[in-house]
């Protein structure tokens, strides 16, 4: 779970969204490949310095994997014309789009924890 938002933003000071963009686009490509590994992963990053954006990546993912299991029975409700076909998609389309958002939400929320643990 993720911890209360008042208690991480006691422990732990994160760069406003605006610091965040600058500080990503600043940095090399395979720094932000090992940031992105490391939340894919539910992992702490090895350097604290990157933590916090790995803590901010790892959010960002989160807001995203909370929706988008919708996305693919949407797109089924649009193209396909049968409405059985439109039925059977959707629910299958869910399903697997919700666990496999689940899976991905999950890793992010490990990620979370163990970056700001790792920033205490």
């Amino acid at each position: 779970m993720r911890p209360p938002p008042d208690l991480a933003a006691r422990v732990v000071r994160l760069p406003d969204q605006k610091t965040f963009q600058q500080t990503w686009q600043s940095m090399a490509w395979g720094q932000r490949r090992e940031v992105l590994r490391s939340v894919n992963r539910g992992q702490a990053m090895r350097r604290r310095k990157d933590a916090r954006l790995a803590v901010m990546v790892a959010r960002q993912q989160q807001r995203y994997w909370r929706w988008a299991w919708l996305f693919a029975p949407v797109v089924a409700l649009i193209l396909l014309p049968n409405w059985v076909a439109v039925a059977v998609n959707a629910v299958l389309l869910g399903l697997v789009m919700g666990g496999f958002a689940w899976f991905r939400h999950r890793r992010a929320v490990e990620s979370e924890r163990a970056n700001l643990e790792r920033l205490q």
